[in-house]
């Protein structure tokens, strides 16, 4: 996840499909990455705060931890039962048996909140730095509007 002002990309990785949603000048746009394709959303802005809402949820609920490979990296991560706040997909209605992950680098910097439901698994990239990078605002140029 990436914000920048009035700006936010969010990088998706479901099985084995990758895609990024990118909110910018009060539309949202959906690139699939797999179909190099995206949709355009017009005067619909999904929440932006989901980052910081969600950890302002998870603050005071017990975790357990442990370490676990993702895409290619060991991570330390604290799990979290009961919260689907990351879930980027429509919420199931039993709330039971969601499983939220927060990964962390070495430096203790959070890069990854996985969220797991039924079969399912979501996992979202975070980057927090000063110096965000444009050219993840931009779809590209080789990609089909739907």
């Amino acid at each position: 996840m990436v914000k920048s002002g009035n700006q936010t990309a969010i990088d998706q990785y479901l099985e084995d499909t990758h895609s990024t949603t990118i909110v910018e000048g009060g539309n949202t746009y959906y690139i699939l990455h797999d179909r190099s394709e995206y949709y355009v959303y017009e005067n619909n802005n999904v929440e932006q705060s989901i980052l910081t809402d969600g950890i302002k949820e998870l603050m005071n609920k017990t975790f357990t931890t442990g370490e676990e490979k993702v895409n290619g990296k060991n991570y330390t991560y604290e799990e979290f039962d009961g919260s689907s706040i990351f879930k980027l997909n429509a919420t199931p209605l039993n709330q039971e048996g969601i499983k939220t992950r927060l990964y962390f680098n070495k430096k203790s910097e959070l890069v990854y909140v996985k969220t797991t439901y039924e079969n399912n698994e979501e996992l979202v990239g975070v980057e927090i730095s000063k110096d965000v990078d444009n050219s993840l605002f931009e779809i590209p140029a080789d990609y089909a509007e739907n």
